[in-house]
Order: structure tokens, then sequence, then C-alpha cells
């Protein structure tokens, strides 16, 4: 990434530069201070009385599309990491290697860097899925829509894109009940933070745990609102 800034940019004094003049480097480390911020702001559960579950954030299950030519790693997959490193909950993040090269997870830097994410460390422990295909991973996200699938931390939130296989992607998401993003980092921190994590329900004997340990958290139940029909007079 570039750390040089745009030349000859208009500032007011005690302001900092606008966000357009950084350089990507600043950019992409303001991106993820945005969400950090508010995932710690907001990692403890919402008290309620009567000893009932309380309402907390939790860690979406989060899936990144890899399917590059070569052997660099996306901008975006980098920072992910980067945020499930620094992130106040235990992250679950699956990379799914779909139709690389032959022998290219061999070879650094994507090897190191899927090396690092599975190594346990800085609370990274992602898992890596290899996908011979499009219509292989398609098949494996089918496989979550159904009732045997198990799903430990909520429905699959997907980013990234298949080429020709768009229509289908945000289709077998919405059925497994996550979504297809194209990218995690939004221009609005609580919007990337809506793609970052999930409600549950936390019962209270594990209120007092750090974030990191919660586990068997609840989902919410979904209520389908319908509009009103009005009677005609």
């Amino acid at each position: 990434l570039s750390t040089n800034m745009a030349a000859e940019v208009p500032t007011l004094p005690g302001l900092p530069p606008p966000r357009w003049s950084r350089s990507s480097y600043d950019r992409g480390l303001e991106e993820i201070h945005d969400i950090l911020d508010l995932l710690w702001a907001f990692r403890e559960p919402l008290a309620l009385p009567g000893g009932s579950p309380f309402p907390a954030l939790a860690p979406a299950g989060k899936h990144f599309l890899l399917n590059v030519d070569g052997t660099e790693v996306p901008e975006e997959i980098v920072k992910a990491a980067v945020l499930s490193a620094m992130s106040p909950f235990r992250e679950a993040v699956t990379l799914h290697a779909v139709a690389l090269r032959p022998q290219a997870l061999l070879k650094d830097p994507l090897r190191g860097f899927c090396r690092l994410v599975q190594s346990g460390r800085s609370g990274l422990e992602w898992q890596l899925i290899e996908h011979e295909s499009p219509e292989a991973f398609l098949g494996w996200l089918r496989s979550q829509a159904s009732d045997s699938a198990p799903c430990q931390v909520g429905p699959p939130m997907l980013f990234g894109s298949l080429r020709g296989h768009e229509s289908e992607l945000r289709r077998l998401c919405a059925a497994s009940g996550g979504a297809a993003w194209g990218r995690l980092f939004a221009a609005e921190p609580l919007e990337a933070l809506r793609r970052w994590t999930r409600s549950a329900l936390l019962a209270p004997e594990l209120v007092a745990a750090p974030p990191w340990m919660r586990t068997d958290l609840t989902h919410p139940a979904v209520e389908v609102i319908h509009p009103l029909r009005l009677e005609p007079e």
C-alpha cells in the first residue's frame, strides 16, 4: 500500500486532512480502527432485570473467498486478519480457496499468510477450505442451507465474489440464513459492524465471562412483520 499523501491538499487549522487525500495505508488503518472502536465499545451485553437472557453482540460466522490468479493476498482479507487479531471476541473465520492455480498455497506470500491465520497466535484460528471449482464451492454452500449442516456461529456471512455466479451465490446465502456481501469494509463504520457481528442472547451465567470465552449463544427469534391491511370502508 502506498504511504504517500496527495499533494496540495486543502486543510483547515485544527482539522485533519480529508480522508480521500490520505494514503491507502492510512485509510486502511483508519477503517480497521473505526470497527475496533465499535467492537470494544459494544462488547458487553445489555443488562436487563429479571434474570432473562441478555441481548449481546457476537461475532458472525465470516467466510472470505480467495480466488486470485497469483499468490498475492487481497487487501480486504489482510485487513480482516488484523481486525480478527485485535477483536475482543473469538472470531470464527473461514477462508475458502476457490479454483486456485496448482501449488498456489505453497508459495509466499499466500503460504505464510495462511499459516499465520491458522496458527492460533494472537487469537487467529481461521479455517482454510480448498474447493476445486466455483461449482464445488457452491455445492458446499448449498449444504449449509440443509437442516443437517452444523451451525455453531450463526448463518454464514460471505465476503467476495464468484464471476458468473453472483445471483446463485446470493440465493444460497439467503437460503442458509446469511448474506453475501461484496466487501467487508463499508464507508459507514456502523454498516461494517453490522456485517462483522450478529445479535445473540446471552445466558445470565455467562455475563461475567470475557467476550472471547462466551459460547452457547442462542439466536433471537426473527419476527416477520406484515404490512397492515386496511379494511374497506
